[in-house]
């Protein structure tokens, strides 16, 4: 593993955290004007947030790539959200949680099947504390079974993407002169 981070992969995270940034500023605003009024449309959205993470990770395959990209994609959000601040810790928050299923493997298996069932996994617990934050509870069983459905399969549908753009940037030469270990399992 790397002891530090190279110049050119902190720019890397920074460039991917503020394009992503930008891509989840629609996101922040269709949350705050349906989170009441359709909780499930605002589920469905919940998994873009695993785009800034994912799409590091598969990238740069370098332990907290993930969490600093997905921390500046929520820096870049401050300005133009209401959420101000709160949009960093939510970032940091994310790109932490995408980080397990990697680190649980310390950071040696790079394979599409761990970020795709990582991130289901972790957008089923994620549904857990939003299942009464959104009042899901107080719905119809019909509304709270897709409710339920609908975390891990956001996080992984948007995993999914990170993982085709990231394959895009690579191809591109994004990562290179990152220190990508690319003698990895690749994506």
């Amino acid at each position: 593993m790397r002891k530090r981070f190279s110049t050119r992969l902190l720019m890397t995270c920074a460039a991917l955290g503020v394009a992503t940034g930008v891509l989840l500023i629609p996101a922040y605003l269709v949350m705050t004007v349906l989170m009441t009024a359709a909780p499930l449309v605002v589920l469905a959205l919940q998994g873009a947030w695993f785009l800034p993470p994912m799409l590091a990770l598969a990238l740069l395959r370098t332990p907290g790539a993930g969490a600093l990209t997905s921390t500046i994609a929520g820096l870049a959000c401050v300005p133009f959200t209401g959420y101000g601040w709160a949009a960093v810790g939510m970032g940091l928050m994310w790109g932490a949680i995408a980080e397990l299923p990697f680190l649980l493997t310390l950071y040696r298996v790079w394979r599409a099947w761990l970020f795709v069932a990582g991130a289901a996994v972790i957008g089923a617990a994620a549904g857990v504390p939003t299942y009464t934050g959104y009042g899901i509870d107080q719905m119809a069983p019909l509304t709270q079974a897709a409710a339920i459905a609908m975390m891990p399969l956001t996080t992984a549908v948007f995993t999914v993407l990170a993982l085709v753009l990231a394959k895009g940037l690579a191809k591109a030469g994004v990562a290179a002169g990152t220190g990508r270990d690319d003698t990895a399992e690749a994506v």
